[in-house]
């Protein structure tokens, strides 16, 4: 009779187990990804973010990232600082000024040097 009771239980303790994993793997979402950047974009982060550390300042004209950024194309700049700006890894302030927003401190890499100020890290 005890022999019973035990298999019972433990089917019944099987079956809560179960349905408990079941219920959490249904739950369960897949972690957030960190947005892909072009590399125009990368390096208009890792620029502002070198000036940020180098200068002390938080805000910046577009001419002097668009230099550190190694931007040839005006076109193809401002598609990436629009990009930037829609993803709020960069916002604008006055007078045509940028500045990084925490979001993309993150994303930067601003282990740059000063003959080379735009180069990329390894990326996780």
């Amino acid at each position: 009779m005890n022999t019973l009771n035990l298999e019972e239980n433990s089917e019944v303790l099987r079956n809560l187990i179960r349905d408990t994993l079941a219920e959490v793997l249904r739950e369960r979402k897949p972690p957030k990804r960190a947005p892909a950047l072009k590399t125009g974009e990368q390096r208009i982060l890792n620029s502002l973010s070198w000036l940020e550390k180098t200068t002390h300042k938080s805000a910046f004209p577009a001419p002097i990232v668009a230099y550190f950024s190694h931007v040839t194309n005006a076109g193809v700049y401002s598609n990436h600082r629009k990009s930037l700006r829609s993803q709020q890894m960069i916002e604008n302030t006055y007078g045509g000024f940028m500045k990084l927003t925490e979001a993309g401190r993150n994303l930067s890499h601003a282990e740059m040097t000063l003959d080379n100020p735009v180069e990329t890290q390894a990326t996780a």
